[in-house]
């Protein structure tokens, strides 16, 4: 992608349970709006785990809007300080039998998304674990 800035400040990991992992990949993504995109992206690979994405998106960004019902919340979580309501989920392909956890969460004008692929109850702990060790 070219260089650019993304319209949202990204998620700082300092100190939470992702700053002892390796960072993959980050990058901008999304849609381009006066010179900036609508995401980030980060990519980690922390011991013992599977791959987690942390993205970042703006709730509005030029013409576009992102949206999460409140209907979806179905958890409480203490992330940054602040209980927010997350929509917590693991979903099973029927097909491959692959799976995936994610927790997404508004942060003032952003979403924020947290995913892992893998749907295990350990691994859905940790990821409810990793969200709310986000300073």
């Amino acid at each position: 992608m070219p260089n650019a800035e993304p319209a949202v400040a990204i998620t700082d990991v300092a100190g939470s349970d992702l700053s002892n992992c390796t960072v993959l990949a980050e990058e901008v993504q999304g849609s381009l709006y006066e010179g900036k995109y609508s995401g980030w992206t980060q990519v980690f690979k922390c011991e013992g785990r599977p791959l987690v994405v942390l993205n970042d998106r703006a709730l509005k960004h030029g013409k576009e809007h992102t949206l999460v019902s409140q209907e979806r919340v179905n958890d409480h979580l203490v992330i940054r300080g602040v209980k927010r309501g997350v929509v917590l989920s693991r979903l099973q392909s029927s097909s491959t039998g692959n799976g995936l956890t994610t927790v997404l969460w508004r942060d003032g004008d952003k979403i924020v998304s947290l995913r892992v692929n893998d749907y295990s109850d350990g691994t859905y702990e940790w990821v409810r674990a990793v969200a709310q060790s986000i300073k």
